[in-house]
């Protein structure tokens, strides 16, 4: 592989056979389809997304479960105890929003 750029990747082979419980991945970062704006990461567990469009928190009475609806706010999930992503933390720790906001600013810096 060239050596004159940075590689957003891990080898998870022996994660996914079974050799391994531990990743060697520590975080991960997302980017928006056909774009180049990193939109969110998952560091521990830590999930935050940046404004955009998402998936419900809590479907409408009204509204099939797979049905999207939309909302604009950042995203901030505790994916240890809520891993459907269904309660949004981010007014609730708005420290972690900023240590997370770094981490992913730092990382596509070195993408750039």
């Amino acid at each position: 592989m060239p050596r004159d750029r940075v590689f957003d990747g891990d080898d998870i082979s022996d994660v996914l056979e079974g050799k391994s419980k531990k990743s060697p991945r520590h975080e991960m970062y997302f980017y928006k389809a056909n774009s180049e704006m990193i939109d969110g990461i998952r560091a521990g567990d830590w999930k935050y997304l940046k404004e955009g469009d998402r998936r419900p928190l809590k479907p409408a009475a009204d509204q099939s479960a797979n049905q999207p609806t939309r909302t604009k706010e950042p995203m901030l999930f505790h994916l240890n105890q809520d891993l459907g992503e269904r309660t949004n933390l981010h007014r609730k720790y708005p420290e972690k929003v900023e240590e997370l906001k770094r981490k992913m600013k730092a990382f596509d810096a070195t993408i750039q």
